[in-house]
């Protein structure tokens, strides 16, 4: 596989993996995030290249997002945060919101808008299927999972009335064993490793939906079809 890849979102977890996995099969990646340290150790004697790139910074991130994007075939988004806030506090509510939607949109716009000029190219973003249905307890993070994924059709609608030849992946993780995951992995939690190369399988096929790992696709329908009555009682 011979891909110009740049992942925004890199220094742990599932864009951590990915970075690697793509190295391995030959292409070149490029990596970002805000602790330098740990992209660093990522791409230390490999073919990875990493920039410093803070998406609160919105400014900073549509200038630096309009240079490393150029040339590259696929860029995924993996950028985010999510913490548990049952007391609603609003400083984490914004701080959420802040990160997941106005850090993607800032870079999935200008990421967009070149693959627009040049008339192909991949994008992939990290949702989860926490999109799928609200939280009593996280409830900035999943509604700002659901906008990704609104956000990511809206792209692929746009893509497809303007023939632009602009593949949209929207990927919904369940438990990964990441950061994220805040200590509720217990319950068929997923080793990063395992879904990076899932996503990467996903994207090489073209998907426009994707569901990892398979064992969630059963957990994604029940949130979907879940009655009301019983899903508030949960």
């Amino acid at each position: 596989m011979n891909k110009r890849v740049l992942i925004i979102g890199a220094s742990s977890g599932i864009g951590k993996e990915l970075a690697l996995q793509y190295e391995r099969l030959g292409c070149e990646v490029t990596i970002t995030a805000r602790n330098i340290e740990k992209l660093k150790e990522i791409a230390e004697n490999k073919r990875i290249s990493y920039e410093y790139l803070d998406v609160n910074n919105y400014e900073e991130a549509i200038s630096k997002i309009k240079k490393l994007v150029q040339n590259t075939d696929i860029t995924i988004i993996s950028a985010g945060i999510g913490d548990f806030n049952k007391e609603l506090n609003f400083d984490i509510e914004l701080n959420t919101i802040k990160t997941n939607v106005g850090g993607f949109v800032a870079c999935v716009t200008e990421v967009f808008n070149y693959y627009k000029s040049i008339k192909k190219g991949h994008i992939a973003a990290i949702s989860s299927l926490a999109s799928l249905r609200g939280s009593d307890l996280a409830p900035a993070y999943n509604a700002s999972k659901a906008f990704i994924s609104n956000y990511m059709d809206g792209l692929r609608k746009k893509s497809i009335k303007e023939k632009l030849n602009i593949n949209i992946t929207t990927i919904l993780p369940g438990l990964v064993d990441t950061q994220m995951a805040k200590g509720e992995g217990i319950f068929w939690v997923e080793p990063a490793s395992l879904i990076a190369k899932q996503i990467i399988r996903g994207i090489w096929k073209q998907k426009s939906e994707l569901i990892v790992s398979n064992r969630w696709k059963l957990i994604a329908l029940l949130l979907k079809f879940i009655p009301n009555w019983l899903y508030y009682k949960l």
